[in-house]
């Protein structure tokens, strides 16, 4: 019987780069030539994204008349650009007294951008159009939307002083 001092350790392999290499060459070249075109693709999506928002910003700053407007929401439908586009010819159509038409570009903005940070603006705006027009029922409920759906807004307090005022 061998005594535990005679027993040998066990022995320890080595890891062998070149066998590794030489048996997984194909995968990671595959893998490393997925990769770079993957950070392609993403690179070329990254530019062209930011020429669309930077053309779509420089369209909205040389940006003078509401057809102007209207054109930079025509060109860049998605946009940021677009959706502030839609609020500078809503607010310029309501200050040449064209409400219905104000109302109209508000209602789109509300339905194209409902994520957009000036969402209670444009609800706030819309209710004042519509008590302009003196349909104070309508702008109630929109001004009483503003304080239920946008509570923390900027649009907010406005919207309870008007509610009081109706």
């Amino acid at each position: 019987m061998p005594s535990p001092t005679e027993t040998k350790p066990p022995v320890e392999q080595e890891f062998d780069l070149l066998a590794f290499w030489i048996q997984y060459r194909r995968t990671i070249v595959f893998l490393v030539v997925l990769l770079l075109v993957g950070l392609l693709a993403f690179a070329v999506f990254q530019f062209v994204q930011f020429r669309e928002r930077e053309a779509a910003a420089h369209d909205l700053a040389n940006a003078k008349s509401v057809e102007d407007y209207r054109r930079v929401v025509a060109q860049h439908p998605n946009s940021a650009a677009a959706g502030n586009a839609l609020l500078v010819v809503a607010d310029k159509l309501r200050s040449e007294n064209k409400l219905d038409e104000s109302n109209a570009a508000l209602q789109q903005f509300i339905e194209k951008f409902p994520e957009h940070p000036l969402i209670s603006g444009a609800w706030m705006s819309l209710a004042v159009n519509l008590e302009k027009q003196e349909k104070t029922d309508e702008a109630l409920a929109n001004y009483q939307k503003v304080v239920a759906s946008y509570p923390t807004s900027f649009s907010a307090p406005g919207a309870l002083l008007a509610q009081a005022r109706i």
